[in-house]
């Protein structure tokens, strides 16, 4: 317990440091991976490098993809683009949870946060929050998520029907998590965007083709890799994975905005222009969400996570005992490909002992993993950072919404789970 209570701490402090004491999150985040490091017992050695792997890895999957877009929001929002299609299209308010549900069977939620900042930038901040939540209950229950199929594999479970039972309980979670919280976000994030006059056909593109292009990449990326081959093999498939490479959607993300936009002059291209702008505000959300991941890795150091998660997978709890291990990883290291791959790992030599030893068992096993792998998400995930980034929201609000959202999405999906199990073998 000792780690749990730590990071409890972490987040608490972190509350108090960038909430009343102001201190910058990237500041306040590295003084306490320090403190956590101490209180481990780890050596200085050991935290530094244990956070320097964390904070690459993380800046390498998520900083590339939020450069491309960042770009791309400043362009379609700098040329006026987000704001005639924003006039013009009243009723977009519905649109970011089905815009996420089919973003999040990408290969990574976060990174198709990122690449959709162009639509939250037209459809207004607030629109942050229910796409971060969506991308969330996608990615965790609906293959061909990576984590989805990945979870099937390990427990031998029938890959359709997960998805069969694991997109209505997404559709279900995502509504419900962002109904449940919405009333928590400040009335003036969802200020309306002004009309600069009619859209044009260039506007919609803007606004679609940087967002759509990339984001069908990472869902083809991910169906490319199911155990299956549907996509091929060989050539074609490093094709299909490596077209979807953080780098690879940077450059297709800011070149289809470029083109589509057509600023070419230095208004827009310089350093001062709106491409410096866009990389200027993105940069403390860039190091903050980097600082997060190697928090992850720092807490995984110590191997409390996985200890625990074992002493939980021991209990006989059902279909609570996959989610609870999930959860427990998820929360502790922020990330839920591991919290899946870990807690899949643990818990398939114990179906029997669970009780989830039919083929329905095991595609609950599976759904029970993902739905512990959608929370807790907070500072040490850097899917809350982008989140709080797309929806301009503090950390401390954050924490009491999007994280908060999570943690009722994940809840409802296991007693709906729960339910199923009693009916399903």
């Amino acid at each position: 317990m000792f780690t749990v209570l730590w990071v409890a701490l972490c987040v608490a402090a972190f509350v108090v440091l960038t909430g009343r004491l102001r201190l910058h999150p990237v500041v306040a985040m590295a003084g306490l991976v320090v403190a956590f490091g101490v209180a481990a017992n780890m050596t200085a050695n050991s935290v530094g490098r244990a956070f320097g792997i964390g904070f690459v890895h993380t800046l390498e999957q998520v900083g590339l993809v939020l450069v491309g877009g960042a770009i791309a929001a400043a362009f379609v929002d700098g040329s006026g683009a987000a704001a005639r299609m924003g006039a013009a299209l009243g009723g977009h308010r519905g649109l970011p949870i089905p815009i996420g549900l089919v973003a999040g069977v990408g290969g990574s939620p976060t990174a198709a946060l990122a690449l959709a900042l162009p639509v939250v930038r037209w459809a207004g901040p607030r629109a942050g929050v229910p796409l971060s939540l969506a991308l969330l209950a996608a990615h965790a229950l609906v293959p061909p998520s990576p984590i989805a199929i990945a979870a099937a594999a390990v427990l031998k479970a029938d890959i359709f029907a997960v998805f069969v039972i694991g997109a209505p309980l997404a559709v279900i979670v995502a509504v419900t998590g962002w109904l449940a919280v919405r009333r928590a976000l400040p009335a003036e994030v969802d200020a309306p965007a002004e009309s600069a006059g009619r859209p044009t056909l260039r506007d919609g593109l803007a606004l679609s083709l940087p967002v759509l292009v990339p984001l069908a990449l990472l869902v083809v990326q991910s169906v490319a890799q199911i155990p299956s081959e549907p996509l091929g093999r060989g050539g074609a498939r490093e094709f299909y994975t490596g077209i979807s490479r953080p780098l690879m959607l940077m450059v297709i993300a800011v070149g289809l905005v470029l083109l589509l936009t057509w600023q070419w002059d230095g208004k827009a291209l310089s350093e001062q222009g709106w491409i410096g702008a866009a990389l200027r505000g993105a940069a403390a959300t860039l190091l903050v969400a980097g600082m997060a991941g190697g928090f992850g890795r720092v807490i995984d150091e110590t191997g409390i996570p996985t200890l625990l998660a074992e002493d939980v997978s021991g209990l006989r709890l059902g279909v609570l005992g996959p989610f609870l291990v999930a959860l427990l990883i998820k929360t502790l290291m922020g990330s839920s490909l591991v919290a899946t791959l870990t807690a899949a790992g643990m818990v398939e030599p114990l179906l029997p002992s669970l009780g989830l030893t039919g083929d329905g068992g095991r595609v609950l096993a599976v759904l029970a993993i993902g739905a512990g792998a959608m929370a807790v998400c907070h500072i040490n995930d850097a899917q809350f950072w982008l989140t709080a980034y797309a929806a301009r929201l503090t950390p401390g609000r954050t924490l009491r919404v999007f994280s908060l959202g999570t943690v009722i999405q994940a809840a409802l999906a296991v007693v709906i789970l729960l339910l199923l199990s009693l009916v399903v073998r």
